[in-house]
Order: structure tokens, then C-alpha cells, then sequence
């Protein structure tokens, strides 16, 4: 079902979009990355990175269903 399936998609790409927000925002904190070991913080840009590349794979199928 084309409907549901764009239902789906939407909600999933909220959830990804609030994500990202919230990686950025504990990026963007200094408290948080200067306090952090360097491998957290890393750990962290890599989930970023990979948030959006969740966010643009999801927009592609939403965009591919119509």
C-alpha cells in the first residue's frame, strides 16, 4: 500500500530529523565537547554523519514513491 508506506516514511524521517537535532545540539554544546573523550566525541560525529545519511536514503524512497 503506496499511502501507508508514505505514512511510514514521514513518521521515519521526523524521528531521523529530531535526531540529528539532537546530535548537533550536543555538538555544538562546548561543555559537552570539551569535556568528552575524544573517542565519544568522534562517536558522535560519526552518528551525525550517519543520521543524515538515514534522513537522505529515506527522503529518496519517500521522493521515489510519488
Amino acid at each position: 500500500d503506496v499511502a501507508a508506506e508514505k505514512v511510514r516514511l514521514a513518521k521515519e524521517l521526523e524521528k531521523i530529523q529530531s535526531e540529528i537535532v539532537k546530535v548537533e545540539q550536543k555538538l555544538a554544546n562546548p561543555n559537552f565537547t570539551t569535556k568528552v573523550p575524544p573517542t565519544v566525541l568522534a562517536e558522535h560525529e560519526q552518528r551525525l554523519v550517519d543520521w543524515k545519511n538515514k534522513l537522505a536514503h529515506t527522503q529518496a524512497m519517500l521522493e521515489a514513491l510519488g
